[in-house]
């Protein structure tokens, strides 16, 4: 993610550590041959820091529901023949934050040794209450940048989250649409 540019380091002050919302993370590892990458962070927004206090996902707005209903997707499966199924990659994380504090919101720190090296998100990052509705926000917005074909109706009405799924009776419209 450092090399790829999803985060980057950076180093602060102790006395500005309450400017920062740190992530609480830990990793997931996975071994079957099908995934990758094989360790992957996974952060809690939900990690309450005492009994009083509310989450970072209880104190933010998850955002208007615009994700396609799940019931209806899986009920194409009974419409037609043929189905197109896909999954957009890292979706999340390819979502670049463009302002500054908007990246100081999402930090967290290794043990590198004796060192703790500082990181914060250029990204959206799987966890965050309101990630699905900016991912759907975005896809909508593209969707919409293009002309009323197909493929960006295809956008606008398929997909839950990342994962898209097109049901059809031509294997050659579904072709073209992939």
């Amino acid at each position: 993610q450092l090399e790829s540019g999803i985060i980057e380091e950076f180093v602060f002050a102790p006395r500005d550590f309450g400017q920062y919302i740190w992530l609480p993370h830990r990793p997931v590892i996975k071994e079957d041959a099908q995934t990758t990458p094989k360790i992957r962070p996974v952060f809690n927004a939900s990690l309450k820091t005492r009994k009083d206090k509310r989450s970072l996902n209880e104190s933010s707005y998850q955002g208007v529901n615009i994700m396609q209903n799940m019931l209806h997707l899986l009920l194409k499966f009974r419409t037609n023949s043929k189905v197109l199924l896909g999954n957009l990659e890292k979706a999340f994380l390819q979502i670049k934050l463009k302002l500054l504090r908007d990246k100081n919101r999402f930090c967290f720190f290794l043990k590198d040794g004796d060192r703790i090296r500082c990181f914060r998100y250029n990204t959206l990052w799987f966890g965050y209450v309101c990630s699905p509705f900016r991912l759907n926000f975005v896809l909508t917005h593209i969707a919409g940048l293009h002309s009323d074909d197909e493929c960006s109706q295809m956008m606008r009405t398929s997909f839950f989250v990342d994962n898209l799924v097109v049901t059809g009776d031509s294997t050659g419209k579904l072709a073209r649409l992939y």
